[in-house]
């Protein structure tokens, strides 16, 4: 097994060229600088982490305050005020599709800090900032700090970093999975604080998120590899890993609602799903490997690039990480079979095992030299915008002062209440009409709708996420209306609806082009949801008068 990275490798000089010129002698100070810089840096631990976390929490508050809540956070919001823990747990299993860990901290967020945006979300922004410090620590310890600090950059610069603002179990599991990746490396090596965190990663793993059972497996195969080669059995360790998978109990009522949704088929994954997965999942690293790359070429030259044997972490470690990476495609293959809904961020996980990888990629082409290390974390924070956009959060200074986003202005709600405001404004989306009440005041709510119609809805979307509507307005006390459509068009003849024709899962402009109402579009309007085209429905009375 290899051990902990304690002592730094000596990198390679910059070669010295015959005429000693100019540029050769500002690459050889350019090199010497950064090489003091990573040593400084390596040396320090506790001071690389303060400040890559010095760059992640203020642009996290900014991120937070220039994205509203959406639809799904806004679950997370209503489900965590309940009045009580036993109505919070019948509204989440009435109302989503989560283990309860989400809701039960969001509510002790809101107990300490009020119900606002910035509170609903901080939870996860805390679970990806244990995502951060747990990889750290796991590179850290076969690479050495610097290449530790690099896994945990490119996991926060790369796509994850989006689930880390957003009031949903993502962020939560992928702390969880990568302490549990810990636990489980500390476990082998006999650490006494092993066990604790096998149990708080894998409890925390499993009541997050009902797809924390794949990183879970995944870790469980890499254990049973394990024992395998080394036919001993840390029974301590066992029973830590197995006791979690008794919170199992609570995804079967999950698993059932999830087996009863009808999923329209652009939804759907398929074969095609898993190649773009993983090509949006690496994009960023690997073009932060290849600008290294290009540093180290111009800084070393290319006896930077020739590496050195070994792979730092051990076998099962790799097997470990490349497990995680892969989970993904069990994912996928398991949502092709019942015909469910797939989007990237169902997957996310695999990023922890895919910035590893970067990682130790690097650490292996360059020897482990840490100018490179160094190098790709400036690369990445720059890349992405995070360090400049972190700097500008706190120059600019709201984030000291402000928990909330200012939405955009509803363009439709304007120009529908310039052109007629006695005539009704239907929202074709369920996103869209759960994020308007929460935004919209209650004038402009009197006259908005949703309609429902399961047998249209299965038709038009095949879809029946939004057939519970009604009860979801009734749980959650929305002020917007919600009718039936059968009854609605009983009764209006003209009306406006902001929608998209196209949207999968939206079926309403389809079904009143088959009623036969006259859709007129009125234009593309401004706004902070995903809607923007606006319709003039007109129902031909006499048509109208012959409906059932």
């Amino acid at each position: 097994m290899p051990s902990s990275a304690t002592q730094t490798d000596q990198p390679r000089d910059v070669p010295e060229t015959p005429d000693a010129g100019g540029i050769s002698r500002l690459r050889s100070a350019a090199a010497s600088i950064l090489l003091r810089m990573a040593s400084v840096l390596d040396a320090r631990p506790f001071l690389s982490l303060i400040l890559l976390l010095a760059i992640f929490l203020p642009a996290e508050l900014q991120h937070s305050l220039n994205k509203p809540l959406w639809h799904d956070e806004l679950f997370t919001f209503y489900i965590s005020q309940t009045p009580s823990l036993r109505v919070l747990l019948r509204d989440m299993h009435a109302a989503d599709l989560n283990p309860p860990l989400t809701y039960l901290l969001t509510r002790a967020s809101f107990a300490v800090f009020g119900p606002n945006t910035l509170s609903a979300r901080l939870p996860e922004i805390a679970g990806f900032a244990l995502a951060m410090l747990a990889l750290f620590e796991f590179v850290r310890r076969r690479a050495g700090t610097l290449y530790g600090l690099l896994a945990s950059t490119l996991l926060y610069t790369g796509v994850a970093q989006q689930m880390s603002v957003e009031a949903r179990p993502y962020g939560l599991l992928l702390g969880f999975g990568a302490l549990s990746l810990l636990a489980w490396q500390l476990a082998w090596e006999k650490k006494p604080i092993a066990i604790p965190l096998l149990l708080i990663g894998g409890f925390g793993m499993l009541l997050s998120h009902v797809f924390g059972v794949y990183v879970w497996a995944a870790l469980a195969a890499a254990e049973a590899v394990r024992i395998a080669q080394s036919r001993h059995i840390d029974w301590a360790a066992a029973v830590a890993w197995l006791l979690p998978i008794l919170s199992f109990a609570l995804y079967l009522p999950l698993i059932h609602m999830h087996a009863t949704g009808l999923y329209p088929t652009a939804f759907q994954p398929t074969t095609d799903s898993i190649f773009n997965f993983y090509i949006t999942r690496i994009e960023r690293e690997f073009a932060s490997l290849m600008l290294t790359a290009l540093a180290i070429l111009l800084l070393v030259g290319p006896r930077g690039l020739q590496g050195r044997p070994g792979w730092f972490l051990t076998h099962t470690e790799w097997v470990s990480t490349i497990l995680i990476i892969a989970t993904p495609v069990v994912l996928i293959a398991q949502l092709m079979r019942s015909h469910a809904s797939f989007f990237e961020r169902y997957g996310t996980t695999a990023s922890l095992g895919i910035s590893i990888l970067a990682a130790i990629l690097l650490a292996r082409w360059t020897g482990r030299d840490l100018r490179a290390a160094l190098l790709c974390i400036l690369i990445a924070l720059l890349t992405s915008a995070e360090l400049p956009f972190a700097i500008g959060a706190v120059l600019d200074g709201r984030i000291f002062k402000s928990t909330e986003p200012i939405p955009e202005l509803c363009g439709a709600c304007a120009l529908t209440a310039q052109l007629n405001p006695s005539l009704p404004l239907v929202d074709a989306s369920g996103l869209t009409f759960v994020e308007m009440d929460h935004r919209e005041d209650t004038a402009t709510l009197s006259r908005v709708f949703y309609l429902t119609d399961p047998a249209a809805a299965a038709e038009y979307a095949h879809a029946n996420i939004f057939d519970e509507m009604a009860h979801t307005k009734s749980l959650f006390g929305l002020r917007a209306n919600v009718s039936p459509y059968a009854d609605f068009i009983s009764l209006h003849h003209d009306f406006f609806v902001l929608g998209n024709y196209n949207y999968p899962e939206d079926w309403l402009l389809r079904k009143l082009q088959a009623d036969g109402a006259t859709l007129r579009m009125l234009g593309h309007t401004s706004g902070s949801y995903s809607d923007h085209d606006l319709y003039e429905i007109t129902f031909d009375a006499r048509l109208q008068s012959n409906r059932p």
